[in-house]
């Protein structure tokens, strides 16, 4: 759950849920996480109901902790405006396949400011400045379990470019470009996305939102616009989690069409899929076990949150702050 923190929520929010109609405080942040961590996860069945969501939710994880301690010590800085900016502007479509592109003027990656400089004590990557790194002193220091005293190192800032302007990532490149012909030797060229469904592409990031480059490692492809419940579909598709556009679909290989995965209970292969909360095991989807719950590791079913220890489903042991 730390990811959601991070930058962050890529789903819904409970609008108004915490923190009222002008902001998020930080008191309030890990409820309001909590609920819309839990709305995502029963809408885009991951998760039965909200009970059973929030009762295996953590965000009491060494790092979530000490992040919380460090907005009110004033190590990090936190909008509160920003953070429920960043809740709502992923209400809409959080099922949907939405592109690979990032959004321009997105607020998930402001919200959350480090003030630790280069070289100063930190416990975690968001307290340094300008994006910076913080480096455990100790080798092999688990931060999520553990307070892991590292310095900040500087960050690598990250300056756009205009399209036709050479470039060493896409993350250069404005929102409706890619970095082309990029490799690990020679630099690519920030080009404009292509627009057209069914137009050649030759990256996975060529296509511009919300479709996606149909192609695989070594093969150029055309921009493929992942269908919605019903329509035909390719199910061939290289990445099958993104052959339709909703992610509560899959391809149905015998009908070619986009299709409600199968519930618990039903007959499943490795093409026919099951529906989030669920594992195919031996042709059948079989519900992920909650906290308390018998899980399998090996061969499932998995657990739907915590670790699946001595053959149980475990909620993640709580953390502590480091500040």
């Amino acid at each position: 759950m730390t990811k959601l923190i991070y930058a962050v929520v890529v789903g819904a929010s409970l609008l108004g849920a915490c923190g009222g109609n002008d902001g998020v405080s930080i008191d309030d942040l890990p409820g309001y996480v909590a609920d819309t961590e839990c709305s995502i996860q029963v809408e885009c069945q991951s998760s039965p109901d909200t009970a059973t969501c929030k009762a295996g939710f953590t965000l009491n994880d060494t790092q979530s902790l000490t992040i919380i301690a460090d907005v009110k010590a004033g190590v990090i800085k936190y909008d509160e405006n920003a953070a429920k900016a960043c809740f709502d502007a992923a209400a809409a479509g959080h099922c949907a396949f939405q592109g690979t592109h990032a959004k321009d003027n997105d607020p998930c990656g402001t919200y959350l400011t480090g003030t630790v400089a280069v070289g100063g004590a930190c416990f975690v990557d968001l307290e340094c400045v300008d994006g910076g790194s913080c480096t455990p002193t100790m080798s092999g220091c688990n931060q999520n379990t553990t307070c892991c005293p590292g310095t900040c190192a500087a960050g690598t800032p990250t300056k756009e470019v205009a399209l036709g302007a050479m470039c060493a990532s896409t993350n250069e490149c404005p929102v409706n470009g890619y970095c082309k012909g990029l490799t690990s030797t020679v630099m690519g060229t920030c080009t404009a996305v292509v627009t057209t469904a069914g137009a050649a592409c030759d990256n996975v990031l060529a296509c511009a939102n919300n479709m996606i480059c149909n192609m695989t490692s070594s093969t150029a492809g055309t921009c493929y616009d992942p269908p919605a419940n019903g329509a035909a579909c390719d199910p061939a598709f290289f990445v099958p989690d993104f052959a339709c556009s909703d992610s509560r679909d899959y391809c149905d290989p015998t009908s070619m069409k986009c299709t409600a995965r199968v519930a618990v209970g039903g007959t499943c292969s490795d093409t026919v899929l099951c529906e989030g909360l669920a594992d195919c095991v031996n042709t059948k989807c079989v519900a992920r076990g909650k906290i308390g719950e018998a899980c399998d590791s090996q061969n499932g079913p998995s657990c739907l949150a915590g670790t699946c220890t001595n053959s149980v489903c475990t909620k993640d042991a709580a953390g502590t702050s480091c500040r």
